[in-house]
């Protein structure tokens, strides 16, 4: 868990409009290792006007966590940290191989 805070409140914001100030709760995602914004139903619900509307947020049924945007439109869930093992394993099985035919 962490926290982001978005502070263009004293000038322009990045669309040209007044700038706000955007505070959201963030997790890692847990397929990719990315982060992922929470957004709270206490601050939809008492949101200023000027406010940009939230994206829609992702949620895994198989692994019970919320997602990113990116994930989401995969329908396989596979852990980030399974990934980054397979990945190790992928590259230990090629340091041998190439280590084996270097002694022919």
């Amino acid at each position: 868990m962490g926290y982001l805070l978005i502070d263009h409140s004293g000038g322009i914001g990045p669309d040209g409009k007044r700038g706000i100030k955007q505070e959201y709760d963030t997790r890692q995602c847990p397929h990719c290792g990315g982060i992922v914004k929470i957004y709270l139903k206490r601050r939809l619900l008492f949101k200023e006007q000027g406010d940009p509307a939230p994206d829609e947020g992702f949620f895994c049924m198989q692994c019970m966590a919320p997602i990113c945007a990116d994930c989401a439109k995969t329908p396989e869930c596979i852990p980030f940290m399974t990934k980054l093992v397979a990945r190790m394993r992928r590259i230990e099985a090629q340091r041998q191989l190439l280590a084996a035919l270097s002694l022919k």
